[in-house]
């Protein structure tokens, strides 16, 4: 007789079409979950049986618009209070240290997140990140790696023709304008992303104009999946300039190494542990470095990829989630 899957909901529900919730959605599966939004929480008969698993709940509370942030704030507390006092098992998987844009949201934004952030680490049974050395040095928390993504297969591989990229919706703390300002002139650049804003979008046209930067190419749309998945196919190496200290993981170096590019990024704990770990990154101690370390940038050999594979695989993470879950 086949064993009765364990239910377990997910929080946030209304982004469930993010790649990396597509995928841990797939690794709940395979580890014996049967995973499903939030909202089927109220009509779960058996509550005390089942698990509810939060994932930015703090940092989605803290926006530029105050409006948007008391919004979240209900949604997320009515969660959190109906997986608390139903006796379900609460497991949170914290990302960042802080929410990158902190320092620029309204005072009602800082408050509802500091609010929540106390709130999630009182009831959560279970504690995550995919830093594990955050989690060596505060025991409250497990490692658990972060999910490869998936990369679709092609009749035929693609020749690594997009020397350097720069991906993902273009925020002022990934630092594209400063990258811009040190670039060299000679290198070939490939930007593609819708900026925050125009005025971001402008800064960005302005330095390449101002330095002549013929070699840069900006797209400034959005990328599809589908778009993004045939770009870094053929890119050899990502540049990932993120300020500060914000991010205990960064998704877009995962989604390049699952795609088994390079990494070009600034240092920050966590692309320091992936360099202790012996993946392919390059590190800028300051964003004067970059003529130097773009002609240092190491390429992606079997050995990385099968390391690649052992420390992010399925097969790992699965164990994890069976032990912790």
């Amino acid at each position: 007789m086949e064993e009765k899957r364990r239910s377990l909901y997910v929080y946030p529900e209304d982004i469930m079409s993010n790649e990396y919730l597509l995928n841990l959605k797939s690794l709940l599966t395979a580890a014996g979950f049967e995973v499903k939004g939030i909202s089927e929480f109220r009509n779960d008969k058996d509550k005390k049986e089942s698990t509810v698993l939060f994932s930015w709940i703090e940092d989605r509370v803290c926006r530029r618009h105050w409006r948007f942030s008391t919004q979240r704030f209900r949604e997320a507390l009515l969660a959190l209070l109906a997986a608390k006092f139903s006796g379900a098992k609460i497991v949170w998987i914290k990302h960042n240290y802080k929410p990158h844009d902190f320092n620029e949201v309204p005072l009602i934004s800082k408050v509802y997140y500091r609010i929540m952030l106390f709130l999630i680490k009182r009831f959560s049974e279970v504690k995550l990140v995919h830093s594990s050395r955050f989690a060596e040095i505060n025991n409250k928390y497990d490692y658990i790696p972060h999910p490869l993504y998936k990369v679709t297969e092609s009749s035929n591989e693609m020749p690594r023709d997009i020397p350097f990229l720069i991906f993902g919706k273009l925020m002022k703390y990934k630092q594209i304008d400063r990258v811009l300002e040190h670039w060299p002139q000679g290198a070939p650049l490939l930007i593609a992303g819708k900026p925050e804003s125009v005025k971001y979008e402008n800064t960005i046209k302005g330095i390449i104009a101002k330095r002549e930067l013929t070699k840069v190419t900006f797209n400034a749309n959005f990328i599809s999946n589908e778009e993004l998945d045939q770009l870094l196919k053929r890119t050899s190496c990502v540049v990932v300039s993120n300020k500060g200290q914000s991010m205990l993981a960064s998704g877009v170096v995962i989604h390049a190494l699952s795609y088994r590019c390079s990494i070009l990024a600034t240092e920050n704990n966590f692309t320091k542990e992936l360099v202790e770990a012996g993946l392919p990154i390059n590190l800028l101690p300051d964003f004067t470095a970059i003529t130097r370390e773009i002609n240092q940038v190491k390429p992606v050999t079997s050995e990385h990829s099968r390391l690649i594979e052992k420390l992010y695989g399925n097969d790992a993470i699965i164990e994890k989630l069976k032990s912790f879950v």
